[in-house]
């Protein structure tokens, strides 16, 4: 269980130097970047980045919390 909640925080961690400029090589993505006016890019930016806060910050309360219960099992 440790080690699976690990991983999955390892992977946030390294999901946020993720370059959003790339989600626009995708062709779905590609093809809304090339026809509209909007900048996906931006909006792809933003979404991903306020995506990677909130998972960043439950991933650190549960690493708290588990050590925490580590620490209470060990005690008593």
């Amino acid at each position: 269980m440790t080690i699976f909640i690990f991983i999955i925080y390892t992977t946030h961690v390294e999901l946020t130097y993720y370059d959003v400029t790339h989600v626009c090589t995708l062709k779905p993505i590609a093809l809304l970047c090339e026809f509209s006016s909007i900048h996906i890019s931006e909006i792809a930016y933003f979404i991903i980045s306020m995506y990677h806060h909130v998972t960043r910050i439950f991933s650190y309360m549960y690493l708290i919390y588990l050590s925490w219960l580590i620490i209470f099992l060990f005690v008593v």
